[in-house]
């Protein structure tokens, strides 16, 4: 019996200092992806006036694309707008994929000499990939021949760096950002949204230029049974030790 008692408490001991520390979650599955694109949404108060359009989604395995071209609204005139998304989720084991992209081409806009904005191409790209427990979020944008008119002629000469959130302008209540970039991102749960351009006036209304966004997530797992046996273990080794000290009393 002593030998017994002996045994059990040092596989305890071994079941606390070692058993629990190595022990590994169960596997994982990527059970969800979204992705979702689109090139230009306007905002007043809070509310949409403006798209958000050309618009693609895609929700578990897939991919949606869309375009618009040849637009021209009064003072503004565009080449193209374009939006495309794409998710792998298939509920099979392994690395998955969400991503998106969105773009525009040729845009030339003017309210008389209060505000104008011209560009050739501005573009985003999102992704979120990986397998569950080891997501990696990545985004960018790329704006060429950017330029401005009235007040936003203070893009002019501005070097637009690629760097995420990169104020391009704050003037008379008019702030302007390139590659604005929000993530979220957790071993189990991972998100990103790029726009190219964001374009926001006296906080009252904005602009929102070639936006992206892209999603993983999978279920935290539970301790394998092995873990849990250890934890069974532990605590028999130590109900034996409480016995004993008891007897001795």
């Amino acid at each position: 019996m002593k030998k017994l008692r002996t045994f059990l408490y040092g596989l305890s001991g071994v079941a606390l200092t070692l058993g629990l520390g190595t022990a590994l979650p169960a596997n994982a599955t990527v059970t969800h992806g979204d992705a979702s694109a689109y090139a230009v949404q306007g905002d007043i108060l809070g509310s949409p006036v403006i798209g958000p359009l050309p618009y693609s989604s895609v929700s578990g395995s897939g991919s949606d694309s869309d375009s618009l071209l040849d637009i021209s609204a009064g003072p503004l005139h565009v080449g193209a707008l374009n939006s495309s998304a794409f998710s792998n989720v298939d509920g099979s084991p392994g690395p998955k994929e969400a991503s998106s992209s969105a773009s525009i081409l040729d845009v030339d806009f003017a309210l008389n000499h209060l505000m104008g904005l011209s560009f050739d191409v501005i573009s985003s790209n999102s992704s979120v990939t990986g397998d569950a427990g080891s997501f990696s979020a990545t985004g960018n944008s790329s704006i060429v021949n950017l330029t401005g008119f009235g007040l936003l002629s203070g893009l002019n000469g501005i070097t637009i760096t690629g760097a995420p959130n990169q104020t391009l302008l704050n003037l008379a209540g008019i702030e302007v950002i390139a590659n604005r970039q929000t993530s979220a991102c957790s071993s189990f749960d991972c998100a990103i949204t790029t726009d190219a351009l964001y374009v926001d006036v006296l906080g009252q209304a904005n602009v929102t230029l070639a936006s992206s966004t892209a999603h993983l997530a999978a279920p935290v797992p539970e301790p394998t049974t092995t873990a849990l046996m250890m934890v069974g273990i532990a605590g028999l080794g130590s109900r034996l030790r409480k016995k004993k000290a008891a007897a001795t009393v």
